[in-house]
C-alpha cells in the first residue's frame, strides 16, 4: 500500500532510535522503504509518492464517426489508417490508425470475414420470389444442383510431426488428379438422387443433364399438388429451360428457377459444404485416400450420410422455406 508523504514525515520523525524496527512494524513500514525516504530527506527531494500518468485515451467525436461509417459503408474492406488518412479533409484533424480503432470498438464496428455477393443480383426479383415461395409447402419441393470435387482438396492439409521437422507423406499424383462432378436432389425426407461422374470420362452438359433428369430424379417425383411435386433449379447453362420444362410438364411436375446469383435460396449448396467436410473427415487421411475405393464413390457416400432429418429441416429453413411440426413428424 503506497504511504501518503504527510506519513512518511511523521514516520521519520517520531521514531524512537533503537526502536525503529518496532514502530515499522506498527506503521506497516519496511526498513528498505524508511531508509529511502530518509535519503530523500538529506537529498532535499520530493517525498510524496510519484503519481502515475495515465494514458488519456482520445475520444473521437460523434460528428467524426459519422464520417466514420459513410466510409466504411461505402469500402468496408480499408484499414484503421487508410480511413485516418480519407478523413483529413473532412474534420481537418489529424488521427492515428489506433485511435480510430478505439472509436470503432467503442461505435460497435469490429472486423468480419467478407461475404461475397453477385452485383447483377436483383432484390426486388428474390423478395417475389421469396413471397412466392411462402404458398409453396416445404415436402413438395426438390431441389436439384450440381458440384464437382477433386482429389486433392479432399485430402487434410495439417499432420503432426517432430519439433524443427518437416510433416511428409507420400502420395500418388494419378489420385490426386482425379475429378468428379455430381448432380444431387434433395426433398425433405433426405436425398432422392445422387449421379456422380468422372470428369476426366466425361463432362455433364445440356444432354446430359436431361437424361439424369429423366431417367434417375423424375421418377421420385410425383404430380402436382402431391409430395415431391416441384422442381427448382438455378440458372446453370447446362439446365436448358425448354426440354427441362418439356420433360417435367410430361410427369405433372412444375418447376421453379431461383433467381439468378441467388444460389443461397438452394439448400443443396449447404449439403454439399457439409458433403465436402464429412468427406475430408473420413477419407482425408492419405491411408484412406490410398484404397480402392474411387474417388466418385467416396463423394456419393459422404452427400448420402453428410445430414440429418433435423439438419436438412434447417438448410430449408436456412433458405426461407418454412417447415411445418407436421412435415417434421412425417420424416422423423
Amino acid at each position: 500500500m503506497t504511504k501518503s508523504g504527510d506519513l512518511r514525515l511523521r514516520a521519520l520523525k517520531i521514531a524512537p532510535k533503537g526502536k525503529q524496527a518496532e514502530q515499522d512494524h506498527l506503521l506497516g513500514i519496511h526498513a528498505t522503504s524508511r531508509r529511502r525516504w530518509a535519503r530523500a530527506v538529506r537529498d532535499g527531494q520530493q517525498l510524496d509518492p510519484a503519481r502515475k500518468q495515465h494514458r488519456q485515451s482520445f475520444v473521437v467525436s460523434e460528428e467524426t464517426m459519422v464520417y466514420v461509417r459513410l466510409i466504411f459503408l461505402r469500402e468496408p474492406t480499408l484499414s484503421y489508417e487508410e480511413v485516418a488518412e480519407l478523413l483529413l479533409p473532412f474534420v481537418h484533424k489529424i488521427f492515428t490508425g489506433r485511435q480510430i480503432y478505439e472509436a470503432c470498438e467503442r461505435d460497435g464496428l469490429t472486423s468480419k470475414v467478407i461475404t461475397t455477393v453477385a452485383k447483377e443480383r436483383d432484390e426486388v426479383i428474390r423478395a417475389q420470389f421469396r413471397q412466392v415461395m411462402t404458398n409453396v409447402k416445404a415436402r413438395q419441393c426438390v431441389f436439384v444442383d450440381e458440384s464437382a470435387k477433386n482429389g486433392k482438396s479432399s485430402l487434410r492439409k495439417k499432420g503432426k510431426s517432430p519439433r524443427g521437422s518437416r510433416c511428409v507423406v507420400k502420395t500418388s499424383g494419378q489420385q490426386l488428379g482425379e475429378r468428379v462432378s455430381s448432380i444431387v436432389s434433395l426433398s425433405l425426407s433426405g436425398i432422392l438422387t445422387v449421379d456422380t461422374i468422372n470428369c476426366l470420362e466425361t463432362t455433364i452438359n445440356s444432354e446430359l443433364f436431361i437424361t439424369i433428369l429423366t431417367n434417375s430424379i423424375l421418377p421420385h417425383m410425383q404430380s402436382f399438388p402431391l409430395d415431391n411435386s416441384i422442381l427448382l433449379l438455378d440458372n446453370a447453362r447446362i439446365h436448358d429451360r425448354l426440354p427441362i420444362c418439356q420433360a417435367c410438364a410430361a410427369v405433372g411436375v412444375i418447376v421453379i428457377f431461383l433467381p439468378t446469383y441467388s444460389c443461397d435460396y438452394s439448400p443443396v449448396e449447404l449439403v454439399f459444404n457439409n458433403a465436402k467436410q464429412c468427406m475430408q473427415k473420413k477419407y482425408g487421411t492419405y491411408s484412406k485416400n490410398n484404397t480402392n475405393m474411387s474417388l466418385a464413390d467416396k463423394f456419393s457416400d459422404a452427400i448420402y450420410s453428410c445430414l440429418t432429418p433435423e439438419q436438412i429441416y434447417k438448410c430449408y429453413e436456412h433458405c426461407f422455406i418454412t417447415v411445418t411440426d407436421e412435415e417434421k413428424l412425417l420424416y422423423v
